[in-house]
């Protein structure tokens, strides 16, 4: 098949949440765009990581309920049909492809050349048997799983995030290598449905971005229903037993073997730079085999620039859309536009879930400034005790002498939710944490846990 050879006023690599975004919105101001994606729309976010694995948690959230109801006078047998509830995620991907790929049709700016790109030149990529010229280049080509070097894992049958969709069966047991937020997330739907979950961390605690009375409640709650947690373990061997997985790991010098149904990897994500040939546009990687961006995601080519995932910087898919836009901006009106990585909120959906914004205690303690802490219990809001949802609390660190909030994190349940209100507070003109305190909340609803914020030192 002969070459074929294109020019575009824009090329965005990657068709993720922020490459979408980016090509739709640059079309839609009037510029000449070419979208390179040699997946399926939507990338990760909507294909294998946040919609599906939080469809997936709320399943495994209903089942529980539906447990936990006899306290409430409702008495029912939950049963689980795996087929049924994949056919149901699996449709939920399939609404937003469709959705997406509508868009795209209508968008007679936009092409999408489904074929992954490399580059080939300064300017210059190859998608297929296509050569495209592009005056400014985006790159959103996101995370891809991050598959650590274990002896025997290439010879055994093991699963990792992107597989949860396929699963024909619920296991009854399964051993979870990894400890950050995508283990705890699918160890949580797992527990939930009634599998025994061991987790296998290398590092001394699970979720280690969290402060300690953060995380220690959260994992306490875990083990109390069930789940067992070895941190600080250094995996040996992964080999076949029969129709089982044996992991084989060294914990305080002493060799243990944990027998599961089922294997999971989950152990982070890399940025996906590996087929880009940057070097071939003057672009080197970071240590972490990110994309080095300054300030206003632009690389060391100067026309071409980095968002998302691949940059390393912030590695969420909300960050990775505002990225899109203000480089989008950067890129095509020569504007100067950064990111404030502080006012990027986050959450884990474990259950109860964590969310944060800013700062940690433990951050902030490095910060050359007085810092003042601020709890409240979830026990202390009268709808958490209707919800039977009392664990948990709100901390916030804040700067004593200017009253600003430095951070916060919340652990309870709505926690994904409730953040927004400290999100709003420190992107004002007034982002103190005596705004929070004035703030007249609803009652009964969980918002009222902000009124029990104390100084506890």
């Amino acid at each position: 098949m002969p070459t074929k050879r294109l020019s575009t006023e824009l090329l965005v690599i990657g068709g993720g949440t922020a490459g979408l975004r980016i090509a739709m919105q640059a079309a839609d101001h009037g510029y000449k765009t070419i979208l390179c994606e040699g997946a399926e729309v939507g990338g990760t976010c909507l294909n294998r990581g946040c919609i599906p694995t939080k469809a997936l948690l709320q399943a495994s959230h209903t089942y529980r309920v539906i447990h936990e109801a006899k306290a409430l006078g409702i008495t029912a047998t939950p049963r689980l049909n795996v087929t049924i509830l994949m056919r149901w995620v699996n449709g939920i991907i399939q609404e937003g492809r469709d959705h997406i790929e509508l868009a795209i049709k209508k968008q007679k700016l936009l092409t999408l050349i489904r074929a992954n790109a490399r580059f080939i030149g300064k300017n210059e990529v190859r998608a297929g048997n296509t050569r495209i010229r592009a005056k400014k280049i985006i790159i959103a080509t996101g995370a891809v799983t991050a598959i650590p070097p274990i002896k025997g894992l290439n010879k055994v049958p093991y699963l990792t995030s992107d597989d949860l969709f396929t699963l024909k069966r619920l296991p009854g047991s399964i051993a979870i290598i990894g400890g950050g937020y995508i283990a705890m997330e699918c160890a949580t739907f797992f527990a939930q449905l009634g599998s025994k979950v061991t987790i296998l961390e290398k590092l001394p605690h699970i979720l280690g971005m969290l402060d300690d009375d953060i995380r220690s409640p959260l994992q306490k709650h875990y083990e109390e229903q069930g789940m067992a947690i070895h941190t600080s373990v250094d995996l040996d061997e992964v080999r076949k037993q029969k129709e089982k997985i044996a992991v084989a790991y060294i914990k305080a010098k002493k060799r243990f073997t944990l027998v599961a149904d089922t294997l999971l990897v989950a152990t982070g994500r890399v940025p996906n730079t590996a087929h880009l040939d940057l070097q071939k546009a003057g672009i080197g990687l970071g240590e972490h085999k990110e994309i080095p961006v300054n300030a206003f995601f632009q690389t060391k080519n100067p026309s071409i620039y980095a968002v998302g995932d691949v940059n390393g910087k912030s590695l969420f898919a909300h960050a990775a859309k505002r990225e899109g836009i203000l480089a989008l901006q950067n890129a095509l009106d020569d504007a100067k536009n950064s990111l404030d990585y502080n006012l990027v909120p986050w959450a884990v959906f474990t259950e109860p879930p964590v969310a944060g914004i800013g700062l940690s205690e433990m951050q902030a303690r490095g910060a050359r400034c007085k810092i003042g802490i601020m709890k409240a219990p979830f026990s202390g809001a009268g709808r958490a005790k209707i919800m039977g949802e009392t664990i948990g609390f709100v901390k916030i660190v804040y700067n004593q002498e200017s009253r600003n909030i430095l951070g916060a994190v919340i652990l309870g349940a709505h926690a994904d939710d409730l953040i927004h209100e400290i999100a709003a507070v420190m992107n004002s003109s007034s982002p103190t944490v005596d705004v929070i305190k004035k703030t007249i909340h609803t009652h009964p609803t969980l918002s009222e846990v902000f009124d029990g914020l104390r100084e506890v030192r």
